[in-house]
């Protein structure tokens, strides 16, 4: 893709073909995810940004909250940092959150809410909302964390931020999890992520795609205008894709290999792929659950296994020093 193109920040005369197929893309995943889809007539009716990794969406999810939170950051800087915050469960989020907010001037403004079994605890998040509902800019739920590929019950995450802190942005990080949306048979284990304001995805993790391309999806198509911006290299056309990539200067054309996938596979012979991934995690689980010398940690709904050797000397380890262990590690 590098060697047929080299910038896609403006259609018309650096890549009108590209800027469709890329558009195309982030439609169809739109439509697999569940948000709705379109005819596209112009940049702000696309729906999706494809960046280059998990970090970059999740980044890029931040800066839309914190234009949502205060639309005026962009020109005139962050005023108040304080009033910024960023609600996470606690000990099992991705690095690149407290990140972005770093590299956004935000600072460490994180509020990390205790978890159950690597959910959100709920009442826990119900007081964390009242207690700062009006310094809260953006609320994190992961559909497969990085470290136990545990999707958070969604839809009560979406019900509950939505009714106490309706402007809040409510950002799902699914770099992981968004292959479940091509499975008919487990597709239910993300239900609700439509709720959600973004949804990060990482094709390159999950569908056997080379690094890196990440697409972000918004729900709200015309939220993209909270970041758009354009220059003399940055015209302002209808399908000008670097109005809405934040981050970037000259942007490749990464989502060809994402394209060629969905025409190759297609959404079915993806959603085999999947189940064919979450038996063999089954598979494996059984055979722990019935080791002598293995625990399992977890349940998980994706497709990694956590479990612990236990030696001949320490068999009599229980699933309450297990918690215990869990617990500290979490600290």
């Amino acid at each position: 893709s590098d060697l047929l193109q080299q910038n896609l920040i403006n259609a018309s005369f650096c890549a009108p073909v590209a800027t469709i197929m890329e558009i195309n893309v982030i439609q169809w995943l739109r439509k697999v995810l569940g948000y709705s889809t379109s005819d596209v007539h112009n940049i702000m009716e696309v729906g999706g940004i494809v960046t280059y990794g998990g970090t970059g969406s999740n980044s890029t999810a931040m800066l839309l909250a914190r234009e949502n939170k205060d639309g005026n950051t962009l020109e005139l800087g962050v005023r108040n940092p304080r009033n910024y915050k960023v609600i996470v469960p606690k000990g099992i989020g991705h690095y690149s959150i407290a990140s972005s907010l770093k590299w956004l001037g935000l600072g460490n403004n994180i509020i990390e809410v205790p978890t159950e079994n690597y959910r959100y605890n709920l009442k826990k998040l119900r007081e964390a909302l009242i207690n700062h509902s009006n310094e809260i800019m953006a609320v994190v739920a992961y559909a497969g964390d990085s470290r136990t590929m545990t999707i958070d019950n969604l839809s009560e995450v979406a019900d509950l931020v939505k009714t106490l802190t309706p402007n809040v942005w409510l950002h799902c990080d699914a770099c992981h999890g968004f292959s479940l949306a091509f499975s008919k048979k487990y597709k239910d284990r993300i239900k609700g992520i439509e709720k959600f304001d973004s949804i990060s995805t990482d094709p390159h993790k999950v569908l056997g795609i080379p690094y890196c391309i990440s697409v972000l999806l918004v729900k709200t198509p015309q939220s993209l205008n909270l970041i758009h911006s354009q220059s003399d290299l940055i015209m302002n056309e209808n399908l000008a894709l670097g109005q809405t990539t934040p981050f970037l200067g000259s942007k490749s054309w990464i989502s060809l290999k994402l394209w060629l996938v969905a025409k190759h596979l297609g959404s079915e012979k993806i959603g085999a792929m999947v189940d064919k991934r979450i038996e063999l995690t089954n598979y494996l689980q059984d055979l722990i659950l019935k080791s002598s010398k293995l625990i399992l940690l977890n349940r998980t709904d994706i497709n990694s296994v956590m479990f612990m050797y236990i030696g001949d000397k320490h068999q009599e380890v229980s699933l309450s020093s297990v918690q215990n262990i869990n617990n500290i590690n979490k600290s």
